[in-house]
C-alpha cells in the first residue's frame, strides 16, 4: 500500500490550487491555455525541483501557487495579455502612403517567377466599405511603372469584416518581375480613410525598415509596437492556381 506524507500533500494540493485558480472564470480558449500553462510548465518545474528532496518540491509548488493566486486576485499583480503581433494603421488623407521595398534579384523569388503561371499584388486592409476605387496602388521597378486600383470586387480568400483585415489584389505582368532586381509598392487611400494591416517584420527581402509611412511629406516606421511591416506583398502563383510565394 502507498501512502502519501504531508509534504505530497502540499505538493498534490498547491498544484491542484494553481490549475483550479488559473482556468476559474476565464473563456474556455484562455481557460485551456492557462490550464496547459500549469500542466507542463509548473509541473515541469515542481517535478523537476523533487530531485532535490520532498520539501523543496512542497515548497516550490507552494511558491507556484502563491503567484498563481496573487496574479488572479483584484488589485494583485496580474499579467497582462501579450500585445497581438497584428495591427492596423489608417491612410486618412489622400497624400498618406504606405510604401515598402523588395529585392527581387534573390535566388528563391528567381526560382519560383520561373515556375509561376500568374503574378499579383495583395493588400490587406480594412475599411473599404462598398467602394470601388478605396485605394490605388503603384507598382515600380527599373524598368516599369504599374498602377492599380482596389476596390471591394478585388477581395480574395476569407471575406472581409468591419473589424478584421482581408486581402484585395490586382494581377502583375510577370515579365515586369522577372527583368527587375528590385521593387517599390505605394498604396495611397484617394477617397477616404482605409486602414492597412501590420504584422512582425519577419525577414523582409531588403532586411528591416523596409516598411514606411510617409504622412505630411516624412517618412516614419508604421507598427506602433516596434519593428514591423505592412502586410503589402507580391504572391506567385503556379500553373495549378497554388500559392509558389508570398514576397515582401
Amino acid at each position: 500500500m502507498v501512502t502519501l506524507d504531508r509534504w505530497r500533500w502540499v505538493t498534490i494540493g498547491s498544484l491542484v490550487v494553481a490549475f483550479a485558480v488559473s482556468v476559474v472564470a476565464t473563456p474556455a480558449d484562455t481557460a485551456i491555455a492557462r490550464g496547459f500553462f500549469v500542466v507542463t510548465i509548473v509541473g515541469g518545474i515542481v517535478a523537476g525541483a523533487g530531485v532535490r528532496g520532498r520539501r523543496t518540491q512542497a515548497a516550490t509548488a507552494g511558491i507556484a501557487c502563491l503567484l498563481v493566486v496573487g496574479q488572479r486576485l483584484p488589485g494583485g499583480f496580474p499579467v497582462a495579455d501579450p500585445p497581438s503581433p497584428d495591427w492596423r494603421a489608417a491612410l486618412t488623407s489622400p497624400t498618406d502612403t504606405a510604401t515598402v521595398q523588395m529585392r527581387l534579384d534573390l535566388p528563391q523569388f528567381r526560382e519560383m517567377a520561373t515556375r509561376a503561371a500568374s503574378a499579383w499584388v495583395h493588400v490587406c486592409a480594412e475599411g473599404f466599405g462598398g467602394r470601388d476605387d478605396a485605394l490605388t496602388v503603384a507598382l515600380h521597378t527599373e524598368t516599369t511603372a504599374l498602377g492599380f486600383t482596389l476596390g471591394a470586387n478585388d477581395a480574395v480568400g476569407a471575406r472581409p469584416r468591419p473589424e478584421q483585415g482581408g486581402m484585395y489584389r490586382a494581377p502583375v505582368p510577370l515579365e515586369a518581375l522577372r527583368n527587375a532586381t528590385q521593387a517599390s509598392i505605394s498604396v495611397k487611400a484617394p477617397s477616404g480613410s482605409v486602414r492597412i494591416c501590420g504584422t512582425h517584420s519577419i525577414r523582409p527581402s531588403w532586411g528591416e525598415a523596409t516598411s514606411l509611412l510617409i504622412r505630411d511629406g516624412a517618412a516614419t516606421a508604421p507598427s506602433p509596437k516596434g519593428p514591423g511591416r505592412w502586410v503589402i506583398e507580391l504572391r506567385l502563383v503556379g500553373p495549378d492556381d497554388r500559392l509558389l510565394l508570398a514576397w515582401y
